[in-house]
């Protein structure tokens, strides 16, 4: 359900949430008021000029002292003294607490809240929560997390479970965030994949990936990946690219191992010569270990090449204007400006949308708020059926539209998860062509 509400009335709404939770340690009604005000008005406050973003986590002191600590764990700094917990100490500490890799712990001593130190969480477990391919081990924390990715905008989890959000006055709840996994959109990405001959899962892995990079930079961006028809007279401005441009299609190539050169990964054998009296189950179990050993290599050299390719996009995508890309991916332009048309259309909120019936009863313009970036997607959308456009907005919110071939309105997902799978065949098969779901 979606309410317009203040910060003091979402932590009520939290209180209800929170009853029935597995939050560990919990805490109180009064406790947790606090933790939202000051985490609320720490994110409109500025540092050195600069919006904040930082993510406060309540815990205890079992937690904090979690004997997970690790390379790629939970890692406490623990402060001499404690701090009192206010607006002006969150802000100043706000940089040291990237909301996607660590925290500022605040623990509730002798009935009042204190700052107890800052925490690295780790950044396996940012991928994890992301839905991202990645190797990797969570820790057991369940305590109550805070991220601020900018002025006004909250979410709330459970570790790494999300539970609600605040954003623009607007709470979004879990039973909401799901239906933001729009599988129309992840069909029409299958679709693409399957038109260009590539590996689906691989396809929505490298799109994916880059989404996340761009929504990382804070600076906002539109993505388009065109269908089968190219639109260049809706493009003016700009960088065309006419050759080469393939980083992404490499990623995906990179990802189902194709196109790795796994040869030129130095991996030292695990058995450089084999003893005389050596069994034949012995040979046969170092040279599985070996075979293991270099797949964890190749993959692991596979997702550095990804990261790599999809950073150096979302970097296309920062410079104002539009980054286009083919159906395979490759990269067509960048920077380049959408033309405004005077066609009109209907843009359905798929969110909220039931059914096909939904398009046709007349509803309110869904982006007429959201400004030109929004705007101008929107009829780019609508004049190129089968196109994928996706907004990134400064707030840290991804948008979708899509228009499918058969049809005349434009369909909106915002906010869009990014936690899809096509792994999930059911969930595919129950996209229908009539009308596309979120």
């Amino acid at each position: 359900m979606t309410h317009v509400v203040t910060p003091e009335k979402f932590a009520e709404h939290l209180t209800s949430l929170l009853l029935n939770g597995d939050v560990d340690p919990a805490p109180s009604t009064k406790e947790l008021q606090e933790l939202i005000l000051v985490a609320f008005y720490a994110s409109i406050t500025k540092e050195e000029g600069r919006d904040l973003k930082f993510a406060v986590a309540f815990v205890d002191r079992d937690t904090l002292q979690s004997s997970q600590s690790g390379l790629d764990v939970w890692c406490p700094c623990i402060f001499a003294q404690p701090i009192d917990f206010s607006v002006a100490a969150v802000a100043k500490l706000a940089h040291a607490a990237n909301p996607n890799y660590s925290v500022i712990a605040v623990e509730a001593i002798n009935e009042s809240l204190k700052i107890v130190g800052v925490v690295r969480t780790s950044r396996n477990e940012h991928r994890h929560s992301r839905g991202e391919r990645y190797p990797v081990r969570l820790t057991p924390w369940q305590c109550l997390v805070i991220k601020v990715n900018g002025p006004g905008q909250l979410r709330v989890n459970i570790g790494n479970s999300y539970v609600s959000s605040l954003t623009g006055g607007t709470i979004i709840d879990h039973e909401e965030f799901n239906k933001s996994k729009p599988i129309a959109v992840s069909r029409q990405l299958s679709n693409l994949a399957t038109n260009s001959k590539l590996d689906e899962a691989d396809y929505e892995q490298v799109v994916r990936h880059t989404l996340l990079s761009l929504l990382d930079r804070g600076h906002g961006g539109i993505i388009i990946i065109q269908g089968d028809t190219e639109c260049s007279d809706l493009l003016e401005g700009g960088y065309r690219i006419d050759s080469g441009g393939t980083n992404l299609l490499d990623a995906v190539h990179q990802l189902g191992g194709r196109d790795l050169a796994t040869s030129r990964i130095h991996i030292p054998a695990v058995v450089k010569a084999l003893h005389a009296k050596e069994t034949e189950s012995e040979r046969q179990e170092h040279l599985e270990i070996e075979r293991k050993h270099r797949e964890i290599k190749r993959e692991l050299e596979a997702l550095r090449m990804l990261e790599d390719a999809t950073d150096f996009a979302a970097n296309l995508a920062s410079v104002d204007g539009a980054l286009v890309l083919r159906t395979d991916l490759t990269i067509a332009a960048f920077g380049a400006r959408i033309l405004r048309t005077t066609d009109e259309f209907h843009i359905v909120d798929a969110l909220r949308a039931d059914t096909e019936k939904a398009a046709s009863i007349p509803t309110p313009n869904p982006i007429k708020h959201l400004g030109t970036r929004h705007n101008s997607a929107a009829t780019f959308a609508f004049r190129s059926p089968e196109s994928l456009v996706f907004i990134a907005s400064e707030d840290g919110m991804l948008s979708a539209m899509f228009r499918p071939q058969s049809e005349s309105h434009v369909y909106l997902w915002r906010p869009m998860s990014l936690t899809w799978s096509f792994r999930f065949q059911s969930a595919r098969e129950q996209f229908t062509t009539q009308a596309p779901t979120g």
